[in-house]
């Protein structure tokens, strides 16, 4: 009885954060109260019921490992002051699982709210594809920028699908182990345009011949298509269909800016990292930042008055994507399917 209601008050509550979250881009603070406060409050109850002090003790502890969990996200800036609270009080509803098919261990200890956490991580890939076509499409100067992305994908499927199918067979060849693949893709990357379709098409031409696996071929490039398709979508919604130019007068608490400026020697400048940069120090900024991009929370009222003080005209500010639709998702599959990985990877 006391599964049924939990399950009920948190895909309700979470239904209605939705809603407010598509609509205005906010979840009010008096939900998640009512969430957390009654997360407590009925385990409370099922405790003094059952006489096992076990339900409070697993509503508090997974509450509060997922408040430490999502604060230390929120302290370097992946996450929205939002999000901690929520996940904190949906973590006090939901300490484990009640109906749907898991691993006994979440039914041992408190850590179903991180289930749901990588479940909707899961299910965002295809919701922000769409949601960032969806963009892209209302964008009319866009449309024609998109037919960019099918191009870029076509051109590092060939390559990328090939280098698969070709080094696979000369490693399996050679009779070394297929974890060289790795350094191998990586490597590709930096190979002039002419040898990284042309190295991997003649190998996949070869192994072809040699095995003459057409299907596992066919499935090798399907899935290197889908792949490459989602994060060049994801890629270029961030760069132009998720952001746009807001003047500085117009700026609102809470807005996430798509740049990081800061002060160099008196001048306001655009931090521009490199791609290498990017994936060795992603987290790295210079000293006298004003704004940050990696700051989830969003820009303030004193880094208004900031860009106001240096003459910042303008900013490019990010659209950001409604997250609870996707946690929504992420905790009815968590309730109702399992975990998503394992599956996945029985399917597979």
């Amino acid at each position: 009885m006391f599964g049924l209601l939990y399950t009920v008050i948190a895909i309700a509550g979470l239904a209605y954060a939705s809603y407010t979250d598509i609509k205005q881009r906010i979840v009010s603070n008096e939900l998640v109260l009512l969430l957390l406060v009654s997360g407590v409050v009925l385990h409370a109850i099922e405790s003094f019921a059952t006489r096992s002090i076990m339900p409070l003790l697993f509503s508090l502890a997974a509450s509060i490992m997922m408040f430490l969990f999502s604060y230390a996200l929120w302290r370097i800036g992946a996450w929205a002051g939002g999000d901690v609270k929520l996940f904190t009080a949906l973590a006090a509803l939901l300490p484990m699982p009640f109906v749907g098919s898991v691993p006994s261990f979440y039914f041992i200890f408190p850590v179903f709210p991180f289930l749901i956490l990588i479940n909707s991580v899961i299910l965002s890939f295809p919701f922000i594809m769409l949601y960032v076509i969806w963009k892209t499409m209302r964008k009319r100067d866009l449309k024609k920028r998109f037919k960019g992305i099918l191009r870029d994908t076509g051109i590092h499927t060939i390559i990328y699908a090939c280098s698969i199918i070709g080094f696979s067979f000369v490693l399996n060849l050679m009779g070394i182990n297929s974890i060289l693949l790795i350094p191998i893709l990586a490597g590709i990357t930096f190979l002039p345009r002419a040898m990284k379709i042309g190295v991997p098409v003649m190998l996949t031409f070869i192994s072809l011949v040699y095995s003459f696996d057409i299907a596992h071929g066919a499935y090798i490039f399907v899935s290197t298509f889908i792949f490459i398709l989602f994060f060049e979508i994801v890629s270029y919604g961030r760069r132009y269909a998720l952001r746009d130019r807001v003047a500085t007068d117009k700026l609102e608490d809470g807005m996430i800016p798509a740049q990081t400026l800061y002060i160099d020697k008196g001048k306001v400048k655009v931090y521009a990292p490199s791609l290498l940069e990017r994936i060795l120090h992603p987290l790295h900024e210079p000293k006298h930042v004003i704004i940050s991009e990696h700051r989830a929370a969003g820009i303030e009222a004193k880094d208004i008055k900031k860009l106001k003080k240096y003459g910042v005209k303008s900013i490019w500010v990010k659209d950001s994507v409604p997250m609870i639709p996707i946690v929504l998702l992420g905790t009815i599959a968590s309730l109702f399917i399992g975990d998503l990985i394992w599956l996945i990877t029985t399917w597979v």
